[in-house]
């Protein structure tokens, strides 16, 4: 917003969801942007004419300040009205990734940090937490050295698996086949680990209790289906349905299938809606599998150029 008129703007509706004032200072390359909201609550914000946004400081209505620190456009401290402070620190290849991030309290003392490592391909690799490498005491009283680390696996930059520090695999996805580029389309399965968090006999088999979701894509529609894994049956889906738009991409509906009963749910917009309804695309009417009217919109309200909309629940 840098270049706008010098000057304070106020919003004193009070229809309008946001009410407070807006201060403008600076010059056509730079400026000050104060926003102070009817609660108390300030915001202070700089701008460039090369695009830069900050958000500098934060005061509560009594005067408590969280002030941020930047070094270029890196964000190198967040500091609250007590002293107590975090501190990022960047990766000397991938500059705008942070590499470490430490917590201080009011007396300067580290109170715990964690690390960020990155592969060659800039991927987040390696994530220590607080406790990786400390000294812990056992319920026998010998000692051992924590391992806080996830590891992420990737397939050009597609993430495919998370293992959680205990070796147990957190997250599985596959996708559609890739193309000769090394792109990936689009996750078909998604796999999460069951209550008893243990791999199965041969390291990524699913155990009997893993929780998978499907994706199946079709022309309008995608198909997510949810099922505990079953060696025998894995046709025992809860499925849910999403219809698309072909235009706007919207969903207008979506049916959920249970043991072979199908329950819809219909969106209604935001056609014939006012036109910021449109631009927006917000539903103007929701219909349940009951054919009860969950959301009405009754009336629309622009206050400056963000429209908002007021609406009420119906139940039948």
């Amino acid at each position: 917003m840098s270049g706008a008129p010098a000057g304070s703007y106020g919003n004193a509706n009070p229809s309008d969801p946001i009410r407070g004032s807006f201060t403008v200072s600076g010059n056509a390359t730079s400026s000050t942007l104060v926003l102070t909201l009817e609660s108390g609550l300030v915001l202070n914000f700089s701008a460039t004419l090369s695009g830069t946004r900050k958000l500098n400081s934060v005061t509560d209505r009594f005067g408590k300040i969280i002030a941020f620190t930047y070094s270029g456009n890196n964000l190198t401290r967040v500091q609250d009205p007590f002293g107590r402070r975090i501190e990022f620190a960047y990766d000397a290849t991938f500059t705008h990734q942070v590499r470490t991030a430490t917590l201080y309290d009011n007396q300067g003392a580290v109170g715990g940090s964690v690390l960020y490592e990155y592969n060659s391909a800039g991927d987040l690799q390696y994530f220590h937490n607080a406790i990786d490498g400390q000294t812990v005491k056992k319920p026998d009283g010998t000692t051992r050295t924590a391992n806080g680390v996830t590891t992420y696996e990737y397939q050009n930059h597609y993430l495919k698996k998370i293992t959680d520090p205990r070796g147990t695999v957190r997250l599985t996805n596959s996708f559609e086949n890739f193309n000769t580029s090394g792109q990936a389309g689009r996750v078909t399965l998604q796999t999460l680990p069951g209550m008893d968090g243990r791999p199965g006999a041969n390291g990524d088999q699913y155990t009997a209790d893993d929780v998978l979701t499907q994706y199946v894509y079709g022309s309008g529609n995608t198909a997510v289906n949810d099922a505990l894994y079953k060696t025998s049956d894995k046709q025992n889906w809860d499925k849910v349905t999403y219809h698309f738009d072909a235009t706007t991409q919207n969903i207008t509906s979506f049916t959920r299938s249970v043991e072979s009963v199908n329950a819809c749910t219909q969106f209604e917009g935001p056609d014939p809606a006012p036109p910021a309804a449109q631009q927006f695309s917000q539903p103007m009417h929701i219909t349940d599998f009951l054919t009860h009217t969950t959301l009405q919109v009754t009336q629309l309200i622009q206050p400056f150029t963000t429209p908002y909309f007021r609406h009420s629940h119906q139940f039948q």
